[in-house]
């Protein structure tokens, strides 16, 4: 399990990373916004805000791994967040 955050990583391939801090700066908003998206860095620890990957930068845990559908949305957010996910899929955007 993660950190004492709460929820364990999930039990299966990442379905994306940045590699870096300026990667997740530059990219996140595209990557992962709008799909419910959670995040951990190579030690394990949830990264939820930009502190936390500001951390994992100055600590050295990049890359930092997505789950696409692993958020803390509610139900409602979450039917929204796939509905993101798989039109961004068809149109070649992930």
């Amino acid at each position: 399990m993660s950190e004492a955050m709460g929820k364990p990583i999930p039990p299966r391939e990442p379905d994306g990373q940045f590699a870096c801090f300026q990667t997740w700066v530059n990219k996140a908003a595209s990557w992962i916004g709008g799909t419910n998206s959670a995040c951990w860095d190579a030690q394990g620890r949830r990264c939820r805000i930009g502190a936390d990957f500001m951390r994992a930068d100055k600590e050295g845990t990049f890359p930092v791994s997505y789950w696409y559908g692993e958020g803390d949305q509610t139900p409602a957010e979450q039917r929204k967040s796939r509905r993101t996910v798989e039109r961004r899929r068809r149109s070649g955007w992930l």
